[in-house]
C-alpha cells in the first residue's frame, strides 16, 4: 500500500486546525473547559467592557420570506449584518451576565499562526508579511468542510490589501485550494483602521461563541491582530458582534458594496 505522506500530513494538519477552533468554544457554541481567571478579574473585564459604546456590527435576526415571525427556526432565519451609524442600528441589548461573567470568554486564546503557514505551504500561496497584519482563520462546516485562511495587509500607502487561501473538502483525501486577493475599498479601509483604533476592542470579549445561540453554528473563527502591545486574538462563531466581528465582516471575502 503507497501512502500519499503530503495528503496524510494535510489531513493532520486540518485536523488540528478543526480541533483548536471546535475545542475553544465546544459543542453548540460554548467555550471548552480551560484555565480559570481569577472570578475578581473576569468580574473587572466584564465591567470594563460594560463602559464601551456598541459599535461595529450587530447580528439581527429575521424570518425569511414566508417564514413565521413566531417561530424561527434554522431555516427560517437569515443575519443581517448593521454597522453603527447607520439607520438601521437600533440599541444594542446589553450583554448578559451569562455571557460577560463566564470565565472562558475571557480566558487567552492560542494564536493558529502555524496553521495558517501549513495551510498555505499545502496550497503553494505563502503567507503575506507586513508591520501591520490581521490574520483571520475560519472553518465552516456545511455538507463539507472547509478551512480559510485570510491575511490583510497594510501598505504604507494605507491601503489594505486581503489575501485568502480556502482548504475545500479540508481533512479527506482529496481537497481542493482556492485562493483570491482584494484591495479593500476606500470607505472600508477607513471604518477598518477606525475598528483597530478603537481602545475598545481590546475590552471585548475573547470567546465570543457564547452568543450565539439561536442555533448550533455553522462556522467558527479567530482573529489575530498583531502590531500592537499586546497582540489581540479573540474567537467567534458565525457573524460575530462588535468591533470584532466588524473587522471580519470586512475583509473575510470581496464586498460588492461600500455600505
Amino acid at each position: 500500500m503507497t501512502l500519499n505522506h503530503s495528503a496524510a500530513r494535510g489531513r493532520c494538519q486540518t485536523s488540528v486546525a478543526l480541533l483548536v477552533l471546535a475545542g475553544v468554544f465546544g459543542v453548540g457554541g460554548q467555550a471548552a473547559a480551560q484555565s480559570t481567571p481569577a472570578e475578581t478579574d473576569v468580574a473587572a473585564r466584564a465591567e470594563r467592557f460594560r463602559q464601551c459604546p456598541a459599535a461595529g456590527v450587530q447580528i439581527h435576526y429575521r424570518p425569511v420570506d414566508g417564514g413565521d415571525p413566531a417561530s424561527p427556526g434554522l431555516q427560517q432565519v437569515r443575519p443581517v449584518e448593521v454597522w453603527a451609524g447607520s439607520a438601521q442600528w437600533r440599541p444594542e441589548p446589553p450583554l448578559t451576565d451569562y455571557v460577560l461573567l463566564y470565565p472562558q470568554a475571557w480566558t487567552p486564546l492560542e494564536s493558529l499562526l502555524s496553521t495558517h503557514e501549513d495551510l498555505r505551504e499545502r496550497a503553494g500561496r505563502p503567507l503575506p508579511t507586513g508591520s501591520g497584519r490581521i490574520l483571520l482563520m475560519e472553518v465552516i462546516n456545511q455538507f463539507t468542510t472547509t478551512v480559510a485562511s485570510i491575511a490583510a495587509i497594510r501598505g504604507g500607502d494605507g491601503v489594505w490589501r486581503i489575501d485568502r487561501v480556502e482548504e475545500l473538502d479540508a481533512g479527506t483525501d482529496a481537497p481542493t485550494f482556492k485562493a483570491a486577493a482584494w484591495v479593500l475599498p476606500p470607505l472600508e479601509s477607513t471604518r477598518l483602521d477606525s475598528l483597530l483604533a478603537d481602545p475598545c476592542l481590546a475590552a471585548e470579549p475573547l470567546h465570543t461563541a457564547a452568543l450565539t445561540t439561536i442555533h448550533v453554528p455553522r462556522s467558527y473563527w479567530l482573529l489575530e491582530i498583531s502590531g500592537r502591545d499586546p497582540s489581540i486574538r479573540i474567537g467567534g462563531a458565525d457573524g460575530g458582534f462588535g468591533r470584532a466581528g466588524g473587522i471580519r465582516h470586512l475583509i473575510l471575502t470581496p464586498r460588492q458594496d461600500s455600505r
